[in-house]
């Protein structure tokens, strides 16, 4: 089939590449690649007696060819690519068996470099709670100099913000935000391709209707490489008999859907969703992998639920513990059948850190006699899992950062960190660089860097460096917290990209 390719895109992570690709007509696409380049032979034809080159065709001896994920014909071509290495090329070409002269009809050859992160990138997003979005392209780490910050607010319609993502394609400009008090929360999605402000994308309003909610509330967006037009939102319809929902959109926010997670009449507390990544040990296909973490009662049971086809239809896995607080879970990004969840057991000990390895069924404890768990609101903090190595992870929990490489079989911390650890974050290829955030912004102890929110540190917060402002009274991000219950920080992605 003849056809041309309108679009080309790519995002490479540490371990995995997802490409992308439009046809002008529906076709149904292969492609070969390989992390040498393959030879190319120039295609001839004689056309009215002279030798006319008509471009290259691609060898290799022994290629490794994906098939399209999409059944069928199609206009839209998605292919993944797992395990692999920062430090290894990629070459790759889309082809369909039949084109012009009897051969493959093949697309241009890519070259994705390996991917280059620096120490300490310098472009870094924050959410805050009273001061919005702020902006900096001069982070550096411990001993450089302080960045400069800026805001990133226009079209916002307030400026606490509960969560803040990057585009799974295009970290290094689109961003997604969750904003507003309980009542009038939105969705904003900040595309500089489309101009420099926010704008909405779902509202409190518009879920309210998509559900069939009288109240309710949007308490959490996430994002998914596996289905880049995709966003996810959970909705809970409160104390009512509505339940809890998945929201998502397939073409970034333009329309959405509503999937009915739980009917429970007391919907008390949404916690999270999120997405599989790698598939691991799981029979299923990690795109359609999905959990959340859910309090279905009023002081009632912590349930994680999951969804095997794309937030569709959802099952309740395991139910442990209960409490008022709002539970959080955290798949492992290394295998889609091991996921992680806060639990609140017993009176005496209650902050416990749970895994499922049978996709949420049979729910564990694994933080032994340490109670590291937390809540998204009454004992906010979160757990990092490295994206290629599920043997690492941290976690905050009250004024440490506790670490584990073995599995979560064993945790340590080197003591306490001189502030309440509320948020961290980490890139993978760069674990022991950590960014950390704190949640109040009156002063603690008289250390001297005590005004600081954003810290960073090399020794899981031992020692930390202010990077945000010294000044309250200053639009630089002083004074202010980062969100008590999301992902408040986002480092752009790096990608390198190559068409030869």
């Amino acid at each position: 089939m003849w056809w041309t390719l309108t679009l080309l895109l790519h995002l490479r992570t540490s371990t995995t590449l997802h490409v992308w690709t439009t046809t002008n007509v529906p076709c149904h696409q292969f492609m070969s690649w390989s992390h040498y380049e393959p030879a190319k032979h120039l295609v001839t034809r004689v056309i009215r007696g002279l030798i006319v080159n008509c471009g290259y065709r691609y060898v290799w001896d022994t290629p490794t060819v994906e098939e399209q994920r999409e059944p069928g014909n199609t206009y839209i071509h998605s292919f993944r690519l797992i395990n692999l290495h920062t430090w290894q090329h990629v070459w790759l070409y889309h082809w369909t068996p039949i084109g012009p002269y009897g051969r493959q009809c093949q697309g241009p050859l890519l070259h994705v470099l390996p991917i280059s992160i620096p120490e300490w990138p310098e472009e870094l997003y924050v959410a805050t709670k009273l001061k919005g979005v702020y902006h900096t392209n001069t982070m550096s780490g411990p001993t450089g100099p302080q960045p400069t910050w800026s805001r990133v607010n226009g079209g916002l319609h307030s400026l606490s913000v509960r969560q803040l993502i990057c585009d799974p394609i295009d970290p290094d400009r689109t961003q997604y935000a969750l904003v507003g008090p309980a009542g009038s929360r939105k969705i904003y999605k900040r595309d500089p391709y489309d101009g420099p402000d926010w704008y909405p994308i779902l509202t409190n309003a518009e879920a309210l209707t998509l559900t069939g909610s009288v109240s309710g509330e949007l308490t959490w967006i996430a994002s998914t490489p596996h289905h880049p037009n995709m966003i996810y939102a959970l909705f809970t319809s409160g104390l009512v008999a509505n339940g809890i929902w998945c929201l998502r959109t397939g073409n970034r926010g333009y329309s959405w859907a509503a999937f009915q997670i739980t009917a429970s009449i007391l919907s008390y507390r949404a916690g999270n969703l999120c997405p599989a990544i790698l598939q691991g040990t799981s029979p299923y296909d990690p795109a359609n992998v999905l959990y959340a973490a859910l309090n279905v009662g009023l002081g009632g049971g912590f349930s994680l639920y999951r969804s095997l086809d794309n937030g569709t239809t959802w099952a309740r896995a395991d139910t442990i513990g209960g409490s008022v607080a709002t539970p959080a879970c955290y798949p492992d990004p290394v295998d889609a059948s091991r996921v992680y969840m806060t639990a609140h057991l017993n009176i005496p000990n209650p902050w416990e850190l749970c895994r499922s390895t049978q996709h949420g069924d049979n729910l564990v404890e694994v933080d032994g006699a340490l109670h590291l768990g937390h809540f998204l609101d009454t004992l906010p903090g979160n757990l990092w899992l490295h994206n290629s190595d599920n043997s690492t992870a941290r976690l905050t929990a009250g004024y440490s950062v506790y670490k584990t490489v073995d599995g979560a079989t064993t945790w340590a911390t080197p003591g306490p960190c001189p502030y309440p650890v509320r948020r961290l974050h980490v890139l993978s290829p760069r674990p022991n660089n950590l960014y950390l955030g704190r949640t109040s912004t009156a002063l603690g102890p008289p250390f001297p860097t005590g005004p600081h929110t954003l810290w960073v540190s090399t020794d899981e917060g031992a020692t930390a460096y202010g990077k945000s402002g010294l000044h309250p009274e200053q639009p630089d991000g002083g004074g202010d917290s980062i969100p008590y219950d999301a992902g408040g920080i986002s480092l752009s992605g790096i990608m390198h990209t190559v068409i030869t």
